[in-house]
């Protein structure tokens, strides 16, 4: 299976390269589960895990970490880099649009990441309720995008206002702030 989402290039070919995305670092991930409720399950989804850095570095804070992606190939690097075992951190090959998500382990989760992802979701409204429907109650979706899609394209940002004004109709309690180039969503669960 391909998928380009009309941007070009084969994420399984993108990922065959084992390339290794630029990582969040420790105060970043820090300060975004900072916003976590303190009772909700240390139970975590990361979203377009790639080589799954955030994913093991939210296994190593507690968190029973499922990481998924569209990419063989990425799930393949990631697992590649992992040192524990799969019992205790989790990789499944997994297309978010298409694929049932109910049937993924450790639900529901008190924290879903979603790192340079959102930009190429096609149907942003389905991606945001199937994703609020996974979440805990007090559960936390980070959303982590670029300020702007492509160096050459600074005009436009990676998320819109009228997406901003998407996650807000979603998630309660959104707030979002911007660390160097990249722009930090988080919402929490809505009653």
């Amino acid at each position: 299976m391909s998928r380009s989402a009309g941007y070009g290039f084969d994420w399984d070919d993108v990922h065959a390269e084992e390339r290794t995305y630029r990582f969040l670092y420790s105060p970043q991930i820090t300060r975004f589960l900072n916003y976590q409720n303190a009772q909700s399950p240390k139970t975590a989804l990361d979203i377009g895990c790639g080589s799954g850095q955030l994913t093991r570095e939210l296994y190593h804070r507690g968190y029973l970490t499922l990481g998924v992606d569209f990419s063989q190939n990425a799930i393949k690097h990631a697992r590649a880099l992992t040192t524990v075992s799969e019992n205790q951190l989790l990789y499944r090959v997994l297309d978010v649009e298409q694929d049932d998500l109910s049937v993924l382990p450790c639900q529901p989760y008190g924290l879903i990441t979603c790192y340079l992802v959102y930009p190429f979701i096609e149907d942003k409204i389905s991606f945001l309720k199937k994703t609020h429907e996974l979440l805990a109650v007090g559960g936390i979706f980070v959303l982590i995008t670029p300020v702007c899609l492509t160096p050459e394209d600074t005009k436009k940002p990676a998320v819109s206002a009228e997406e901003f004004g998407l996650l807000s109709s979603v998630f309660k309690e959104l707030d979002s702030y911007q660390v160097e180039d990249f722009h930090y969503f988080i919402g929490s669960q809505k009653s």
